[in-house]
């Protein structure tokens, strides 16, 4: 969720004019003169920024089979998860193929930024907040629904704690 706020942006990706400034420069996308109007945020390295993703969406769609490995899902939930897995596919092969032209330099220039990854990246975010949503609301139910036996255990050690 908060990768991209430290993803290289495309404009940045083999611009000679970033690529000629300092080091310093380099890491916040900005040339020598401060030209760029950009957050300040320090940015990742493509690399490390697409392997990281290339590792992430994987274990993230394991989850989202993993959570339903007790219960029957029913028909949304299974097509939820099949566009989900299309979805990480997609972007999966995407980023194997920039990491592919930026690391041998096949293709030039042409790929070297996962668009296929940054289209769908909102989707499978979306997907992923509802299932982190509904994970936390019944974490909230199941609190809540201790709450009693909680104050009874809280009020009995203060009690005795009281008592000496």
């Amino acid at each position: 969720m908060i990768m991209p706020l430290f993803e290289k942006p495309y404009w940045c990706v083999n611009n000679p004019i970033i690529e000629a400034s300092s080091p310093e420069k380099q890491w916040m996308c900005q040339d020598d003169d401060d030209s760029f109007a950009n957050s300040g945020l320090p940015k990742l390295p493509c690399n490390v920024t697409n392997i990281t993703y290339f590792v992430c969406l994987p274990i993230m769609l394991t989850f989202t089979y993993l959570k339903d490995w007790w219960r029957k899902a029913d028909a949304d939930e299974v097509q939820g998860r099949r566009a989900l897995t299309a979805l990480t596919i997609l972007s999966c092969l995407d980023l194997m193929m920039v990491l592919y032209t930026t690391n041998t330099g096949s293709f030039g220039e042409v790929y070297s930024y996962p668009w296929i990854l940054s289209v769908f990246r909102p989707p499978i975010f979306l997907y992923n907040n509802a299932e982190v949503m509904a994970l936390w609301k019944r974490y909230a139910l199941v609190v809540t629904g201790s709450m009693p036996m909680a104050v009874l255990l809280i009020v009995y050690c203060m009690y005795f704690a009281w008592c000496g």
